[in-house]
C-alpha cells in the first residue's frame, strides 16, 4: 500500500510516497497585488534528462525560488534512516528510475560506485540490457479492459500505446493515452494492486477550514465543500476564497450572497431578512463599483448614455451630444440631462436597475450559473 509522508525540510508543500511519487500539497498563496488563492496539490511530473544521469528529478518551490532535486534522493530522506551519515544512495536493482522505498539504501561512495559496475551501469554490456529487458517482460494489469497482460509489449500492442508510457503509467499511477486516440488506459502490476486501490481511494471533497459552512441566500442552498460551490454554483474554488475574508459577501457575477455559518447554522437563518440582506448588498456594490449615472429632468435615472437613450427611443449619442454640447438640453423631447454621483441616488431608484448591473458583471467574466 502506497504510503505518503512530507518530506523534511518542505512541511506543508510537498510528500513522498513509497512508490517513489511526489506531490504537492492544498496551499494558499498571495500575488504581487496581495489577492489571496488555494492552488490544489497534484502528483509531480519527473523528468530523466542526459544532464542529470539519468536520474528521475522534479522542481520544486519555495520561499519564491525554483530549484531541482532528485527523486529518490527525496524519497531516501523522508523514509529511510541514515545514522551512519552517508552521503550516496544506491538503486539495489541498478534500474535509476525505480525510486520505489525498498529498491534504495545508504551508502558509501565506494560501494555505490561498487555497485555500478557489479550491475553494469557504467558499461554496455548485456548484463545491463539483460535488466532492461526484464523490466518490460513483467506481467501487466489494465483497469480499464480488466485485463492482465503477459508483458509490457503485448499490452502496448493491443492497446496501441508505447512500452515507456505503460512504465510512467505504473511509475506515476497515471492515466495514458493512445496515439492518435482519445482513449485513456490505466496500468498496475497486478489486478490484487487494482483491488486495493480502489478501496483505499477516497474521493477529494476539500471541505472548508475550520468546519465552515457556506449558505446561498438567494436559494437558501447550504455548501459544505469547494466541490458543491463548483458543481451547485458553477463557480471557480479560486474565486470563492475571497470569502473566507469577510463574512457576508455578495457575488455580482451570479447575483447572490454568500454568508459564512458553523455547523450549527447560526448566522442569519431567518428567511424574512435573507432578500433584505440581499437587496442591501447589491446596492452597497453597485455604489462601488459604478460611480455614477445619468438624470433626467422627468424623474428616472439611467446607469448610462445608451441606456437612457435606448429607453426614451432615441439615437445613442444624443444623450452624450446633449450633455457635452447643448447642456444636458435635448430639445427634440425637451428634456434636460445630466451626470450625477451616486451619493445623490437613493436605493429605491438603484434597485430599479439591478437587473442590468447583474447582467453587465455576468458578462465581465467568470462562469453564471
Amino acid at each position: 500500500m502506497e504510503v505518503w509522508k512530507r518530506i523534511p525540510g518542505y512541511d506543508g508543500l510537498y510528500e513522498a510516497s513509497t512508490y517513489g511519487r511526489i506531490r504537492s500539497l492544498d496551499r494558499v498563496v498571495t500575488d504581487t497585488v496581495g489577492r489571496t488563492y488555494l492552488v490544489r496539490g497534484k502528483i509531480l511530473k519527473s523528468s530523466i534528462t542526459a544532464n542529470c544521469g539519468g536520474y528521475c528529478r522534479v522542481s520544486l518551490r519555495k520561499d519564491k525560488s525554483t530549484h531541482d532535486a532528485f527523486v529518490h534522493r527525496l524519497v531516501a530522506l523522508t523514509f529511510i534512516p541514515n545514522p551512519n551519515q552517508y552521503a550516496d544512495i544506491n538503486h539495489i536493482d541498478g534500474v535509476k528510475y525505480n525510486n520505489h522505498v525498498s529498491n534504495l539504501e545508504w551508502c558509501t561512495r565506494s560501494h555505490n560506485i561498487k555497485h555500478a559496475w557489479d550491475t553494469g551501469l557504467n558499461d554496455h554490456s548485456e548484463k545491463r540490457r539483460v535488466a532492461t529487458s526484464s523490466l518490460f517482460s513483467k506481467p501487466v494489469y489494465c483497469s480499464n479492459t480488466d485485463t492482465t497482460y503477459s508483458s509490457h509489449l503485448e499490452a502496448s500492442i493491443a492497446l496501441g500505446v508505447s512500452q515507456n508510457q505503460i512504465l510512467a503509467s505504473l511509475r506515476r499511477g497515471g492515466h495514458v493515452q493512445a496515439s492518435g486516440s482519445y482513449q485513456r488506459w490505466r496500468f498496475f502490476d497486478s489486478k490484487l494492486e487494482y483491488e486495493a486501490y480502489v478501496q483505499s481511494y477516497v474521493p477529494p471533497t476539500h471541505p472548508f477550514e475550520n468546519g465552515s459552512i457556506l449558505r446561498d441566500l438567494k436559494s437558501g442552498t447550504l455548501l459544505y465543500t469547494y466541490s458543491d460551490v463548483k458543481r451547485i454554483l458553477n463557480m471557480s474554488p479560486q474565486t470563492l476564497n475571497y470569502t473566507f475574508q469577510y463574512p457576508v459577501w455578495y457575488v455580482p457575477r451570479i447575483d447572490t450572497v454568500l454568508c459564512m455559518c458553523d455547523d450549527q447554522f447560526n448566522w442569519n437563518m431567518d428567511t424574512s431578512k435573507d432578500k433584505y440582506t440581499l437587496n442591501e448588498l447589491r446596492v452597497s456594490y453597485i455604489r462601488n463599483s459604478e460611480g455614477t449615472m445619468v438624470k433626467c429632468s422627468n424623474g428616472q435615472v439611467y446607469p448610462n448614455f445608451f441606456i437612457a437613450a435606448r429607453t426614451l427611443g432615441i439615437p445613442s449619442t444624443a444623450v452624450r451630444d446633449a450633455i457635452q454640447c447643448q447642456n444636458g438640453y435635448y430639445f427634440k423631447l425637451g428634456l434636460y440631462f445630466e451626470v450625477v454621483p451616486m451619493t445623490q441616488i437613493t436605493d429605491e431608484q438603484l434597485q430599479l436597475w439591478v437587473p442590468y448591473y447583474c447582467r453587465v458583471y455576468s458578462r465581465r467574466g467568470g462562469r453564471k450559473s
